[in-house]
């Protein structure tokens, strides 16, 4: 139970990391991440906000795997589930208030670097812990087995489908939308073994 409490606590910044990566792919106005993305679809025909149907969207997964397949979920996917979308929601209203208007093109740019690099990041960090991953990294996972490949296939083929989900809902589908969709899943296959050593000597995982 230490060793676990241990983990769930070396996993915890990846969740505001991780939410400030959507949140500025969300400021920069060139779409945000697919799973994002699919969730604004939403949004605009139910009336909540992105964060509220980023919980609702991950609880219901969440429960799915309890339900058939229970050896992805832990305290992480808890953690993520509860706290990724009021995240996203106080990053959100934090960076609207600190770069307020239209902004340039140098700075839109900036703002798709940093979402990506704090995405990656977060995700390549967290998911080698072992404390549980949040839902949408369950979903990625399995596809990625299922295809037998890595979760960063995984991710890139979900990513896709979101896509398509998101285009049919009517949202908005930019450039940022696409970078996510083609290049997160791979990035963060390729960091993983640095960011996992890091997370790992963390929680005690590695020496």
């Amino acid at each position: 139970m230490k060793e676990y409490v241990r983990k769930a606590l070396v996993m915890l910044p990846a969740v505001p990391v991780v939410a400030c990566g959507v949140a500025f792919y969300l400021l920069s106005g060139q779409g945000a991440d697919p799973f994002t993305s699919f969730q604004q679809g939403i949004s605009m025909h139910v009336g909540l906000t992105v964060g509220t149907i980023s919980m609702l969207m991950n609880l219901t997964i969440l429960i799915l795997f309890i339900i058939f397949d229970r050896k992805l979920v832990g305290v992480g996917s808890i953690v993520f589930t509860f706290g990724i979308g009021p995240c996203i929601d106080l990053f959100n209203n934090l960076l609207g208030s600190l770069f307020p208007g239209e902004q340039p093109v140098y700075m839109i740019v900036l703002f798709l670097v940093i979402g990506t690099v704090l995405m990656v990041l977060g995700l390549s960090y967290y998911l080698p812990i072992g404390a549980g991953i949040q839902p949408l990294d369950m979903v990625a996972t399995v596809i990625g087995q299922l295809v037998r490949k890595t979760y960063g296939v995984g991710l890139t083929i979900f990513y896709l489908l979101l896509v398509l989900g998101t285009f049919i809902l009517g949202a908005p589908i930019g450039i940022g939308t696409i970078i996510q969709a083609v290049v997160i899943g791979k990035l963060v296959d390729w960091c993983t073994p640095f960011m996992g050593k890091i997370s790992g000597r963390l929680a005690g995982t590695v020496k």
